[in-house]
């Protein structure tokens, strides 16, 4: 019995010598080294997986220059009625109201003194409730007009933007409107409307100390036309958008900061490769806006031009596939 316990414990140490043979001569091996590396890597990355899930969106909060992704459920729609954009007059200010079959979402309101004006554009379209008011950054000519638009009686579901505070009259009326409809969304989110409407800025954390470049950017995909919306991006935000991988080829770009030189640099413009421009801005305003540093770039990429301060309110009409345009005033 002995015996064949000591034969057995024999044939064991010589099995585990072969073995050990075997594998050192494969660590020599080319293949071995190989599938060790991707070993390694794959349980790098299931430990990145592990704390990225421990921490939650901590991570990304920290990091806002990371790549962000797009959200699962983005999906292009084939448009069943038209779309409408109104890119409305109200002076040296942004207003922009989007329609899609009974859903109305405006961005911004213009400036102080200016709600009535866009009140009395809404109403004379016939809308008087808003899916969502989007305040795209605390500076006056943004969301100046939004006290007025909702004591005109403009209905709003949920209230997205104005993430940096301002100390202003004009901030602090806003705040008290909105605060029980307030949504939070950020880089590489969706609206939840009917048509895609994709969040490009801000980040979270804010990456930026300025109220401009921290300005809500959204991304409106109609299908084969795309409508790109600045806000007050200046260049450095664009660069942060463009890092993004985030999508900004669009038909339509309604400009930066009312035609700035300090928005639309050449980098941002050559990649959203526009065919029309739309500039919000007031006749003989006190910046000089839009600037000729500006106009030349899209003047030499033969990118059509719209003006409010020319122009009067512009409206483009798309079936998802192609775009018309109406300028001044137009028909209820």
């Amino acid at each position: 019995m002995k015996a064949k316990n000591i034969l057995v414990l024999i044939l064991l140490i010589v099995l585990i010598a072969l073995i050990a043979i075997f594998v050192l001569g494969y660590a020599n091996s080319d293949k071995f080294k190989s599938d060790l590396d991707a070993e390694i890597s794959n349980l790098q990355d299931q430990a990145e997986k592990a704390v990225n899930d421990a921490l939650g969106n901590a991570n990304a909060a920290n990091n806002p220059k990371n790549d962000a992704k797009m959200p699962a459920n983005y999906n292009e729609i084939a448009l069943d009625e038209n779309v409408l954009i109104h890119f409305i007059d109200a002076g040296q200010g942004d207003s922009i109201l989007i329609q899609y079959k009974t859903e109305n979402i405006l961005i911004d309101a213009g400036d102080n003194g200016k709600g009535t004006i866009v009140s009395d554009y809404l109403k004379s379209k016939g809308v008087y409730s808003l899916k969502y008011l989007v305040g795209t950054h605390s500076d006056a000519d943004h969301i100046g007009g939004m006290d007025e638009l909702i004591k005109n009686g403009i209905a709003f579901e949920k209230y997205f933007g104005t993430y940096m505070p301002k100390d202003t009259k004009a901030y602090e009326n806003l705040v008290k409107l909105t605060v029980d409809k307030k949504v939070s969304l950020f880089r590489g989110q969706l609206l939840d409307t009917k048509i895609p409407i994709l969040v490009l800025n801000p980040t979270q954390k804010l990456e930026f100390n300025g109220q401009n470049d921290n300005s809500v950017v959204l991304y409106v995909d109609l299908g084969e036309v795309e409508i790109l919306l600045m806000a007050d991006c200046e260049i450095v935000c664009e660069n942060s958008i463009l890092q993004a991988n985030l999508p900004v080829t669009a038909e339509i770009l309604k400009i930066g900061h009312h035609g700035s030189y300090s928005s639309t640099g050449e980098d941002f413009l050559n990649k959203v490769n526009p065919q029309t421009a739309v500039i919000l801005v007031g006749k003989d305003n006190d910046y000089g806006h839009p600037h000729k540093e500006t106009l030349d770039k899209l003047t030499q990429k033969n990118v059509k031009i719209y003006r409010t301060d020319l122009d009067g309110t512009i409206v483009f009409n798309s079936d998802g596939k192609n775009y018309v345009v109406l300028t001044g005033n137009m028909p209820n």
